[in-house]
């Protein structure tokens, strides 16, 4: 069995063994062993104060874990947040025509809706402020040019009819415009109405 450092420390320095020291320096023996038990109760209290601040060091992870995933979703909704702001304001600003919902059988979709929320979660999952702000822009131009060329495609449709022929004679050179009221209008019985 291996001795104590301090154990061996005593029988060097005396230049005996174990059991000579014993017998022939029981106090020093005696003081080496108190010194042992002391650094030994020393250790145990330090040993039990270990799992006590493993105990506070989880703690403290658990505490700092939750407050940065806290922190984590407080950022998410803020981001949320601005970019649904950022959204609506454009679609405000681009003043797009009101959709009617689309119903198909018991089913009814707000298209205006559904389109909206597709392009808030995009701008919520762009990379930056930036980013979102410019993929909103593109989308809202988009919309707003495909209502606005099917408004310009309506305004651009002719009021007046095709040119016709006004006599039995196909000479484009007798042709006419004329509306598609006209010949109507030249009818005899609504003539008679009108008056």
């Amino acid at each position: 069995m291996k001795n104590h450092p301090k154990i061996t420390a005593l029988t060097t320095r005396l230049g005996k063994t174990l059991e000579q020291v014993k017998a022939d320096h029981p106090a020093d023996y005696q003081k080496v062993l108190e010194e042992i038990a002391t650094e030994t109760e020393a250790t145990a209290t330090e040993a039990a104060k270990v799992p006590g601040l493993q105990a506070q060091v989880t703690t403290l992870t658990t505490e700092r874990d939750s407050a940065r995933t806290e922190l984590q979703a407080e950022r998410a909704n803020g981001v949320r947040e601005s970019r649904t702001r950022m959204v609506d304001d454009a679609i405000a600003a681009a003043n797009l025509p009101t959709l009617a919902p689309y119903q198909e059988g018991a089913t009814t979709i707000d298209l205006a809706k559904q389109w909206r929320d597709q392009l808030v979660e995009a701008a919520v999952s762009a990379a930056s402020n930036e980013a979102a702000q410019g993929l909103v822009t593109k989308e809202v131009s988009l919309r707003q040019h495909m209502f606005g060329a099917r408004t310009t495609e309506s305004a651009q449709r002719p009021g007046t009819g095709p040119s016709l022929p006004i006599n039995d004679r196909d000479n484009p050179g007798d042709r006419q415009k004329e509306s598609p009221a006209a010949p109507l209008l030249s009818n005899a019985l609504i003539q008679s109405m009108r008056s």
